[in-house]
């Protein structure tokens, strides 16, 4: 079998001789009048073995440098960024919540000391919650911030930032009630030094929530971009679903928040009668939701189509739940607990269950569609 040559035609340029002297080549005078033009060819001896078949035995070539894996070397610059910008990222959510839980202890503390001042009793249970919520509120954020820089889960981080604000507008909420009773109850001092209080309340929220997202935007999520890039890689039905099923998990994780602070609320304002049967169940409601929870994200995840059809029953069934309580505030509903003398008049408590009603209800809502969504793509990704 005789081995093949390529003929290459250069120009004259004693420069190219070292090349073709290394390359081991043949260099010959052209063969026609046609290719008088030019000054000489050269024919490639050609490295090929006669046995074509035997390339395969051909051993590779090992690379002269190990492949760069910064997103993942501990000590890569890359690396060490991230985890600098995830440490202030933590740090300032301890931070926020250490200072705000002592804020609201101090009101609380305030309040519970002119106890005897406040007109009802209601009003005092109403305050009371206020302060609870942001205490728990505060808790939870440090929980998520550490879930969401552990896992590398930008989009969750992301939905934080967002409640951050949602807290804005139940801090304003709450700095209109307190505001009411302290203006009724508290003078001089007392009255400045909570009215003080609540406003930095608010200041710390917006500088936390302006803070961690300068922080996502510019440091974290450039490192986790190009980490999840090399997982899952440039697929973009891949990718699509793999972001879907993030935002149903984020979803769940605040819908949980806002409808088991919608629900505890409901059960201290509404129910006076601890030992009824809507009492009882409403306080049934709330393990099963995280049994829901779990359920919905194992069958999104396993690809369980019947799993994931019947928590979406669930959650449309908790839609009408929800929409059916905020009606009947507004209804004669509100005197059949005794929260108003009148049938749908206001009652202390009822600005923060509307708030945290309709927030729920638009988390619900959006689970129900990524679930739809998941369910439609299922088997694809």
């Amino acid at each position: 079998m005789q081995k093949p040559s390529l003929t290459v035609w250069t120009n004259d340029n004693e420069s190219h001789d070292d090349f073709f002297q290394y390359a081991k080549v043949d260099v010959r005078a052209p063969d026609t009048v046609a290719d008088a033009g030019r000054s000489r060819s050269h024919t490639f001896k050609s490295t090929l073995p006669d046995d074509i078949s035997s390339v395969g035995s051909i051993p590779p070539v090992a690379p002269t440098s190990p492949i760069s894996n910064d997103s993942q070397n501990p000590n890569s610059p890359a690396f060490k960024r991230y985890r600098v910008a995830a440490a202030i990222f933590f740090g300032i959510s301890i931070t926020s919540a250490l200072v705000i839980i002592a804020l609201q202890a101090y009101m609380y503390a305030v309040i519970n000391i002119h106890k005897e001042l406040i007109p009802s009793e209601s009003k005092f249970e109403e305050v009371s919650i206020y302060l609870a919520l942001f205490i728990f509120a505060a808790v939870f954020q440090v929980l998520i911030s550490a879930i969401g820089l552990r896992s590398q889960n930008m989009l969750l981080l992301g939905f934080l930032c967002v409640f951050y604000g949602c807290m804005l507008i139940y801090t304003g909420i709450q700095y209109e009630e307190v505001h009411k009773l302290v203006g009724a109850i508290l003078v001089n001092g007392w009255k400045r030094a909570t009215r003080a209080t609540n406003i930095a309340t608010i200041c710390i929220i917006a500088a936390t929530m302006v803070s961690q997202v300068v922080l996502i935007v510019y440091y974290l999520k450039r490192h986790v971009s190009w980490f999840r890039y090399k997982s899952i890689g440039a697929d973009l039905l891949i990718r699509r679903m793999y972001l879907t099923f993030q935002v149903h998990r984020s979803l769940l994780v605040f819908g949980f928040f806002f409808f088991l602070a919608f629900t505890i609320q409901f059960i201290i304002i509404m129910v006076r009668d601890k030992t009824s049967v809507e009492f009882i169940l409403t306080v049934i409601v709330i393990p099963l939701t995280i049994v829901l929870l779990v359920l919905s994200d194992l069958g999104v995840g396993r690809e369980n189509l019947w799993l994931t059809g019947g928590c979406l029953m669930v959650y449309l069934g908790g839609i009408a739940y929800v929409l059916f309580k905020m009606i009947r505030l507004f209804t004669k509903y509100t005197s059949a607990y005794n929260v108003a003398v009148v049938p749908g008049a206001y009652f202390p408590g009822r600005s923060s269950l509307i708030t945290f009603g309709v927030i729920t209800l638009v988390f619900l809502v959006l689970i129900v569609v990524a679930e739809v969504v998941l369910m439609c793509e299922e088997g694809k990704a």
